[in-house]
């Protein structure tokens, strides 16, 4: 029978993390994947909707600056084929690392395991195979939750975001149920490759988990493109005739609703295990329950990733992954603090936060002050002619120092790395305007913020 120092399940961002690591600490690794090199992230989710996202919006510049030759469907037809050699190109890149760091890839499915041995299931011939391990992480991701319609799924009208982005074709109208991160990014593809987007969410605005003022900006920006319809409850969905019909309430009035697709946007949920595996303990929304050091109750059983409790993030999942390898050794592992993990939305334009937004700042009884700095005074941007927005911070009234900040810009993603930096250090808005900021950037404006909140202390750092 086989044996190894460290057995990981999964190869999405905290397996593969997780891997690489255990090898270059010392360990023997082998990784088992039931789907693809990369998991979800790299064949479904992340790097598909990146690129697709990266494509519409290329195509969206093309109508609005030139006379654009483009069609729908030879945008699509050039560069689907494009899209498969980038994934392949990155599957081989981790592959290329496993072998230069002596990681034993094993293509197979998980059959059982206890705390010491697991049983797989090779993909290739069937058989099963044993191997003995000294540790044991568990990557095993998420899934599209399944409490919304997931028994009519048929995938090709009726969708969950797994399968939204294997286009056979572009269709006239889309209903996405769900206005959040998943929903919107793929509203946003389709809607400019040229579907008509409708947009039903249950809360009374998009993107619920940012600042009021930034979902309204982030809706005022996107009505002309999407129809929104909010705070609504979906009641019913079926098909007449290839037809496509929903049934809604809001209050007490109900509608109805037609169309050619349903892309279904509600979340995602940890997979589970085969019911032969050791049990592990779960909470009430099928997290496995670990320690702060991501130990479950067998001390040499850890997980990483979308199937602990936290935002379910790449960047999140791939430094839980480094961490829990590095426990494993008792060598020190910086403590993942969830509250500067950036969260980034990739519309157009992007929306990112990182920190505590207003709500959660009040819900802890802090005593804060916000301020905005707008990129239409920021001569980088104005030489851009894109999308306008804003940057956003909260604000400690008593030190200054930075609780949280919100962009929405179409550099969201790069912006927020910055404001993200200064809260790792325990930065002040004073350790902002000390630093020196390029121009002409649209950096410049959360120097400009950082200005503005200044005015809101006296001298002695009490507020006027």
């Amino acid at each position: 029978m086989d044996s190894t120092d460290l057995i990981v399940v999964g190869s999405g961002p905290a397996g593969y993390s997780a891997a690489l690591e255990g090898s270059k600490i010392g360990l023997t690794v082998a990784i088992i994947e039931k789907f693809l090199l990369g998991g979800t992230c790299l064949n479904i989710g992340c790097i598909p909707s990146k690129f697709f996202l990266h494509l519409s919006y290329i195509y969206c510049l093309s109508k609005k600056y030139t006379n654009s030759i483009f069609t729908h469907s030879s945008l699509l037809n050039k560069n689907y084929l494009y899209k498969k050699e980038l994934l392949l190109k990155l599957r081989g890149g981790l592959s290329f690392l496993f072998k230069k760091y002596g990681v034993s890839f094993i293509e197979g499915k998980l059959l059982e395991f206890d705390n010491f041995k697991v049983t797989a299931i090779l993909k290739t011939n069937g058989i099963r195979k044993n191997i003995l391990f000294n540790f044991l992480i568990l990557s095993v991701g998420s899934k599209p939750s399944n409490k919304c319609f997931s028994s009519k799924y048929d995938g090709f009208s009726i969708l969950s975001s797994n399968e939204a982005l294997n286009f056979k074709y572009i269709p006239k109208n889309v209903v996405i149920l769900g206005a959040g991160a998943i929903g919107t990014e793929i509203a946003s593809i389709y809607k400019c490759l040229g579907s008509s987007i409708t947009i039903i969410e249950f809360n009374e605005r998009p993107i619920p988990s940012f600042d009021s003022d930034v979902s309204d900006y982030f809706l005022k920006t996107n009505s002309p493109d999407f129809k929104f319809l909010l705070n609504f409850k979906i009641t019913g969905l079926f098909k007449v005739k290839g037809v496509l019909f929903l049934t809604l309430k809001k209050g007490s009035r109900l509608f109805s609703l037609k169309t050619s697709r349903v892309i279904v946007c509600v979340g995602r949920v940890p997979n589970s295990l085969n019911k032969n595996c050791l049990s592990l303990v779960k909470d009430n929304r099928g997290f496995f329950i670990v320690n702060k050091n991501l130990r479950t109750r067998f001390s040499n059983i850890l997980v990483a990733g979308d199937a602990v409790y936290g935002p379910m993030l790449a960047h999140k999942a791939e430094r839980e992954g480094i961490s829990a390898s590095k426990l494993l050794v008792n060598r020190k592992a910086a403590g993942l603090n969830y509250n500067l993990i950036p969260n980034v939305i990739y519309t157009y334009p992007e929306v990112a936060s990182v920190g505590l937004v207003s709500k959660e700042a009040t819900s802890l009884n802090i005593s804060f002050f916000s301020k905005n700095s707008s990129f239409l005074s920021n001569g980088r941007f104005l030489s851009s002619r894109e999308v306008g927005g804003f940057i956003k911070m909260n604000v400690c009234r008593s030190s200054g120092r930075l609780l949280g900040s919100q962009v929405i810009h179409k550099n969201s993603s790069d912006l927020i790395v910055i404001t993200s930096a200064f809260m790792f250090y325990k930065g002040t808005v004073f350790d902002i305007v000390n630093a020196v900021f390029p121009h002409p950037t649209l950096s410049e404006c959360i120097y400009d913020v950082a200005s503005n909140l200044i005015r809101g202390f006296f001298t002695n750092n009490l507020i006027i």
